[in-house]
Protein backbone atom coordinates (compact mmCIF):
# COMPACT_ATOMS: atom_id res chain seq x y z
CA UNK A 1 0.00 0.00 0.00
CA UNK A 2 3.00 2.39 0.61
CA UNK A 3 3.24 3.08 -3.20
CA UNK A 4 -0.59 4.03 -3.36
CA UNK A 5 0.59 6.86 -0.80
CA UNK A 6 1.72 9.77 -3.48
CA UNK A 7 2.34 13.03 -1.46
CA UNK A 8 1.98 15.16 -4.89
CA UNK A 9 -1.40 13.46 -5.84
CA UNK A 10 -2.91 14.47 -2.49
CA UNK A 11 -1.80 17.91 -2.73
CA UNK A 12 -3.17 17.49 -6.35
CA UNK A 13 -6.84 16.33 -4.55
CA UNK A 14 -6.71 19.02 -1.98
CA UNK A 15 -6.06 22.10 -4.21
CA UNK A 16 -8.77 20.47 -6.34
CA UNK A 17 -10.94 20.20 -3.32
CA UNK A 18 -9.89 24.15 -1.98
CA UNK A 19 -10.94 25.14 -5.26
CA UNK A 20 -14.50 24.62 -4.62
CA UNK A 21 -14.40 25.64 -0.54
CA UNK A 22 -16.80 25.07 1.47
CA UNK A 23 -18.88 22.67 -1.46
CA UNK A 24 -18.49 19.45 -1.59
CA UNK A 25 -17.27 17.72 -4.65
CA UNK A 26 -18.61 14.40 -6.19
CA UNK A 27 -16.11 11.86 -6.23
CA UNK A 28 -15.94 11.14 -9.81
CA UNK A 29 -15.11 14.96 -10.33
CA UNK A 30 -11.84 14.51 -8.27
CA UNK A 31 -8.10 13.05 -10.00
CA UNK A 32 -8.77 9.31 -10.27
CA UNK A 33 -5.49 8.56 -10.10
CA UNK A 34 -4.15 4.88 -10.71
CA UNK A 35 -6.04 2.10 -9.18
CA UNK A 36 -7.20 2.51 -5.59
CA UNK A 37 -5.11 5.89 -5.43
CA UNK A 38 -7.82 8.03 -5.40
CA UNK A 39 -9.52 6.00 -2.60
CA UNK A 40 -6.45 5.02 -0.66
CA UNK A 41 -5.05 9.07 -0.53
CA UNK A 42 -8.12 10.26 0.12
CA UNK A 43 -8.72 8.00 2.81
CA UNK A 44 -5.69 8.90 4.49
CA UNK A 45 -6.23 12.71 3.83
CA UNK A 46 -9.26 12.10 5.96
CA UNK A 47 -8.02 10.35 8.53
CA UNK A 48 -5.42 12.91 9.36
CA UNK A 49 -8.60 15.73 9.30
CA UNK A 50 -7.66 17.67 6.09
CA UNK A 51 -10.84 16.53 4.10
CA UNK A 52 -14.50 14.99 5.33
CA UNK A 53 -15.87 12.15 3.30
CA UNK A 54 -19.54 11.19 2.74
CA UNK A 55 -19.29 7.33 2.72
CA UNK A 56 -21.59 4.54 1.00
CA UNK A 57 -20.91 1.08 1.40
CA UNK A 58 -22.59 -0.96 -1.46
CA UNK A 59 -22.63 -4.71 -1.42
CA UNK A 60 -19.10 -5.06 -2.69
CA UNK A 61 -16.95 -2.35 -2.30
CA UNK A 62 -16.95 0.98 0.30
CA UNK A 63 -16.54 4.44 -1.30
CA UNK A 64 -17.03 7.71 -1.06
CA UNK A 65 -19.82 9.65 -2.75
CA UNK A 66 -18.69 13.54 -1.88
CA UNK A 67 -15.83 15.47 -0.22
CA UNK A 68 -14.76 18.56 1.03
CA UNK A 69 -11.61 20.21 2.35
CA UNK A 70 -11.58 21.26 5.95
CA UNK A 71 -10.06 23.84 7.87
CA UNK A 72 -7.15 22.13 8.75
CA UNK A 73 -6.47 21.05 5.19
CA UNK A 74 -6.31 24.53 3.91
CA UNK A 75 -4.26 25.41 6.29
CA UNK A 76 -1.87 22.98 5.70
CA UNK A 77 -2.10 24.26 1.79
CA UNK A 78 -1.41 27.37 2.80
CA UNK A 79 2.00 26.39 4.75
CA UNK A 80 1.92 29.47 7.52
CA UNK A 81 0.01 27.09 10.36
CA UNK A 82 -3.38 29.29 9.49
CA UNK A 83 -5.78 30.32 11.94
CA UNK A 84 -4.64 26.63 13.72
CA UNK A 85 -1.34 28.12 14.22
CA UNK A 86 -2.81 30.79 16.14
CA UNK A 87 -5.43 29.25 17.85
CA UNK A 88 -3.29 25.99 19.30
CA UNK A 89 -1.12 28.92 21.14
CA UNK A 90 0.44 27.05 24.42
CA UNK A 91 0.57 28.40 27.47
CA UNK A 92 4.06 27.36 29.52
CA UNK A 93 3.81 28.16 33.50
CA UNK A 94 5.98 27.76 35.88
CA UNK A 95 4.69 27.14 39.14
CA UNK A 96 6.61 28.08 42.36
CA UNK A 97 7.55 24.76 43.29
CA UNK A 98 9.07 23.73 39.37
CA UNK A 99 11.16 26.83 39.61
CA UNK A 100 12.42 26.00 43.02
CA UNK A 101 13.19 22.51 42.01
CA UNK A 102 14.78 24.07 38.84
CA UNK A 103 17.24 26.20 40.82
CA UNK A 104 18.20 23.76 43.12
CA UNK A 105 19.16 20.96 40.30
CA UNK A 106 21.37 23.88 38.96
CA UNK A 107 22.36 24.75 42.42
CA UNK A 108 23.33 20.61 43.49
CA UNK A 109 25.21 20.37 39.90
CA UNK A 110 27.38 23.64 40.28
CA UNK A 111 31.09 23.20 41.74
CA UNK A 112 30.00 25.24 44.38
CA UNK A 113 31.15 23.28 47.75
CA UNK A 114 29.02 21.27 49.96
CA UNK A 115 28.08 23.81 53.17
CA UNK A 116 27.35 26.42 50.36
CA UNK A 117 24.70 24.32 48.52
CA UNK A 118 23.36 23.20 51.42
CA UNK A 119 22.48 26.66 52.62
CA UNK A 120 21.57 27.91 49.34
CA UNK A 121 19.53 25.24 48.51
CA UNK A 122 18.00 25.71 51.90
CA UNK A 123 17.19 29.24 51.41
CA UNK A 124 15.14 28.41 47.90
CA UNK A 125 13.39 25.73 49.56
CA UNK A 126 12.17 28.94 52.20
CA UNK A 127 11.82 31.76 49.37
CA UNK A 128 8.03 33.11 49.34
CA UNK A 129 6.10 32.87 46.35
CA UNK A 130 6.78 36.65 45.25
CA UNK A 131 10.44 36.04 45.81
CA UNK A 132 9.93 32.74 43.07
CA UNK A 133 8.52 34.92 41.01
CA UNK A 134 11.08 37.61 40.65
CA UNK A 135 14.11 35.42 40.39
CA UNK A 136 12.40 33.18 37.60
CA UNK A 137 11.75 36.61 36.06
CA UNK A 138 15.39 38.15 36.70
CA UNK A 139 16.31 34.70 35.32
CA UNK A 140 14.31 35.27 32.24
CA UNK A 141 15.87 38.60 31.53
CA UNK A 142 19.31 37.42 31.69
CA UNK A 143 18.25 34.17 29.67
CA UNK A 144 17.54 36.93 26.74
CA UNK A 145 20.33 39.24 27.54
CA UNK A 146 22.40 36.30 26.38
CA UNK A 147 20.42 35.59 23.66
CA UNK A 148 23.01 35.20 21.20
CA UNK A 149 24.54 32.67 22.80
CA UNK A 150 21.39 31.21 23.61
CA UNK A 151 20.57 30.68 19.80
CA UNK A 152 23.83 29.00 19.10
CA UNK A 153 22.64 26.73 22.33
CA UNK A 154 19.02 26.08 21.06
CA UNK A 155 20.72 25.28 17.14
CA UNK A 156 22.82 22.89 19.47
CA UNK A 157 19.96 20.80 20.26
CA UNK A 158 18.63 20.49 17.34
Amino acid sequence: MGELLNRDFQRVLLEVLADSYPRFVLQQDLPAGSGNEQLVNMAYLEEHGLVRMKWFEGLIVQNFELATITAKGLDFLQDDGGLGEVLGVVTVRLDDETIKALLIDKVAASDTDAATKSKIIEEIQKMPSSAVRTVGQRLMKEGLDRLPGAVDWIVGIF
